[in-house]
Order: C-alpha cells, then structure tokens, then sequence
C-alpha cells in the first residue's frame, strides 16, 4: 500500500474576481476586532487591481493592498492573513 502525500500549493499573485469571498472573510474577521476598517466586498471588486492574494490549496490566506499616495509614498491600504498563516509562521 502507497501512502500519498497531497501537494500544497501556495503562491502569491494579483487578486482576481473569485477571491473576493475570501478576502472580504478575512477583512470581516479583523474589522470585527476593530484591527480594519470594513470593507465591501464591491468595495474590494471595483479595486481588484490594487489587491494581492496568497493563495493555499486554493483559499486565500492572506491578501494585501498598497496604494500610490502624494507627496510619492505608497500607504497599506488593507490586510489580512488567516490564523493558519499566523500561526505557521512562528514555527
């Protein structure tokens, strides 16, 4: 008997249209500790552009956003990473 090991497939990339779910749970999540200000999940989509993901076996796990501020800077506009990525981390 073979043992199979399933393949973890993690990746950072451009946010896309299926991954507003995920990142308005993990926004819901840190605006209820009041750690974000909320926001909508057609807030997320009219900006999708300006979000990246971190992607895990096909759920988002962490997602970001800096957006392009004067005098020229950039300002973290959102974040957000699962308790699974938080606590991976450490270790």
């Amino acid at each position: 008997m073979s043992v199979q090991t399933a393949k973890i497939r993690t990746g950072l990339r451009p946010a896309g249209p299926s991954d507003v779910k995920g990142m308005a749970r993990l926004v819901d999540l840190y605006a209820r500790q009041g750690l974000l200000l909320p926001r909508s999940p057609a807030d997320m989509l009219r900006r999708l552009d300006q979000f990246l993901v971190i992607e895990e076996e096909g759920r988002v796990q962490a997602m970001g956003s800096l957006w392009p501020t004067w005098p020229p800077m950039l300002k973290a506009a959102a974040w957000g990473m699962s308790w699974w990525m938080s606590w991976s981390a450490g270790d």
